[in-house]
């Protein structure tokens, strides 16, 4: 079609050049596929980091909770040792607990927190008790030693402890 009708005269508008090619300059918002690999890697450290921060979180998270289960089962030994008169001993850790004791004969925590005998950490982990002397006076310690369930460790494996904060 080369825009001519009946009597010739030319048709103007945009079929004029219908059968021609439109050619469009590049627009600078598109963007060439060699950025491609650029783009996807940009949103793949963005993702990777965003599963760094999480994970750090929920460590601080885990910490946290062990920080605080330790806390109350420290108040715990404690209001033992103002009705007994003195702590539980080791061989009473953790029974009195769900048992209660001479002076108190109901339990001092749900039985939520019995597993197999023992008080766990959220790892799974019996916590321990360990009774010592300071000078003349008896104290203890609560100790948690982390994921691994083993002394020392660092991040989720370090070991936390009622004298330790």
């Amino acid at each position: 079609m080369t825009g001519a009708t009946d009597g010739d005269a030319p048709i103007e508008g945009p079929t004029a050049n219908a059968d021609a090619t439109i050619r469009r300059p590049p627009s600078q918002t598109e963007l060439p596929i060699a950025w491609f690999p650029l783009v996807v890697a940009s949103i793949a450290i963005l993702f990777l980091w965003v599963e760094l921060c999480e994970r750090e979180h929920l460590r601080a998270m885990e910490l946290f909770d062990v920080e605080m289960e330790i806390r109350s089962l420290t108040d715990v030994v404690k209001m033992f040792q103002m009705r007994e008169h003195r702590l539980p001993t080791d061989a009473e850790w953790p029974r009195f607990l769900f048992e209660g004791s001479e002076n108190h004969p109901d339990p001092y925590v749900d039985t939520e927190w019995l597993c197999n005998g023992e008080v766990n950490d959220r790892w799974g982990n019996a916590f321990v008790y360990r009774r010592f002397k300071t000078g003349e006076r008896d104290d203890f310690e609560i100790v948690s030693w982390g994921a691994d369930g083993v002394p020392g460790g660092e991040g989720r494996d370090a070991d936390t402890s009622s004298k330790r904060r």
